[in-house]
């Protein structure tokens, strides 16, 4: 009875440490504001965060658990918030500008066919989409319309 009671103790101490939450992989970086929005690569080998930090906004993009390959720190006044609502799309972004490039990071859905897709789609001024990077939708966290804050 006590090996079967310290196995059940340890599967439940064991599933609440492999949470499947990705607030989790977070953590506490983005301080007391939160998260705008997170995401992981399919492959799960990069994550891409955005947090608000009062009037700015920060940009993380790289290997996940190690520091960004891109980190971005501007005002929130500069950064572009693409919110659409009508009877066939329903989508959230945050475009964030960088000299001639910006990173357009957010949910897509298509109403009509019932699919999603969450992105980071990297667009170059006179060349156009660079490169789109599809997300786990698994491991998101949009925060977009409820935590935006432009001023």
């Amino acid at each position: 009875m006590k090996k079967l009671f310290a196995f059940l103790l340890f599967g439940i101490s064991f599933m609440t440490v492999a949470s499947n939450d990705p607030l989790d992989a977070v953590g506490d970086r983005c301080g007391d504001y939160g998260v705008l929005y997170y995401g992981q690569t399919i492959d799960h080998s990069r994550e891409v965060l955005l947090c608000q930090t009062g009037s700015n906004v920060t940009y993380q993009f790289g290997k996940v658990n190690e520091k960004p390959d891109i980190r971005l720190t501007i005002p929130a006044k500069l950064v572009s918030d693409l919110v659409t609502d009508n009877d066939t799309v329903s989508s959230e972004y945050l475009l964030i500008r960088n000299g001639n490039i910006v990173y357009q990071v957010g949910h897509l859905s298509d109403l009509l066919s019932g699919t999603s897709v969450e992105s980071i789609t990297v667009v170059k001024s006179g060349h156009g989409t660079l490169r789109e990077i599809l997300l786990d939708p698994d491991t998101t966290v949009n925060a977009i319309r409820d935590r935006f804050n432009k001023e």
